[in-house]
């Protein structure tokens, strides 16, 4: 691990940094981050992630207080490795200002085809939970719960009025078209983590490629990939769309791979960003 640590390069990026690894060994490592910005050491935060065996490639990292990107500003990073058993290696001290980013504001957001008296799928979501949540009072249990800006209220996907499986997925309307540096989730707060999704995968859709808006299967969509979710977390988890693509539709689909211990998706807030 202390080889591969001192052959990682860091490249800034938007709303963060690329750590660029190489590992010509047979085992694999962790890679331990800890930042702060160079003007503020209380705008700080720390990561870490694992780098397999024989493997090279690249690493987004988010660099972030709280809830709060660091934006434009200089930071130090702290780069150390770890293997299995807990050795950790002597660390290195990088330099880097990541490309500010904005919150995408949400004044037009919407789910096409929502109704708010009802369980059922549209053409925009899988189902939504209108009356096991917060005593059924809008938004509670409804897919507009992850853009209301309340992070104690939340979409989950039916269960008491009828039961659903795996998958669930949901279809955000930005109003327009906006280049899209991240996306970000954040999970039910309070209880149930177990019971949250484990990952889900992101699709992109322009403007000029949602020719029929009322038919959301005929659009061209742009599939981005699998990403993991860590559903043990309360804070913002952040997911860097390579290219930063122009898209106005972002469809979030949970595949029966990424079922937790329950049957049921949940999320509290969504938000994008952009260099816009």
């Amino acid at each position: 691990f202390t080889a591969i640590v001192q052959g990682i390069t860091v490249d800034p990026d938007e709303g963060g940094v690329l750590i660029n690894y190489v590992n010509d060994f047979s085992v694999s490592t962790f890679v331990q981050i800890d930042y702060h910005a160079v003007s503020d050491a209380s705008k700080a935060g720390s990561t870490s992630f694992e780098v397999g065996a024989n493997s090279s490639g690249s690493q987004w990292v988010r660099l972030s207080y709280g809830n709060e990107f660091i934006a434009g500003e200089e930071c130090l990073l702290t780069i150390a490795g770890r293997d299995a058993a807990g050795n950790v290696s002597e660390a290195r001290e990088v330099r880097v200002t990541p490309i500010p980013v904005t919150k995408v504001d949400r004044t037009l957001w919407s789910f096409p085809g929502y109704d708010d008296n009802s369980d059922a799928g549209t053409i925009g979501y899988s189902s939504q939970e209108t009356k096991g949540e917060g005593g059924g009072k809008s938004p509670a249990g409804r897919v507009i719960a992850m853009v209301d800006g309340d992070v104690n209220t939340f979409w989950h996907a039916t269960w008491k009025s009828q039961g659903t499986k795996y998958p669930h997925w949901f279809i955000l309307d930005m109003g327009k078209n906006v280049k899209v540096s991240s996306i970000e989730l954040l999970r039910r707060q309070g209880k149930d983590g177990a019971k949250c999704q484990t990952g889900q995968q992101f699709y992109l859709c322009s403007e000029e490629n949602a020719v029929n808006p009322t038919a959301p299967d005929t659009w061209t969509w742009d599939d981005r990939g699998e990403y993991s979710f860590d559903a043990s977390l309360e804070t913002p988890q952040a997911y860097r769309m390579t290219g930063t693509p122009s898209a106005r539709y972002i469809k979030v689909y949970f595949g029966e791979q990424y079922k937790g211990t329950g049957d049921q998706g949940m999320l509290a807030e969504i938000n994008v960003y952009t260099t816009e």
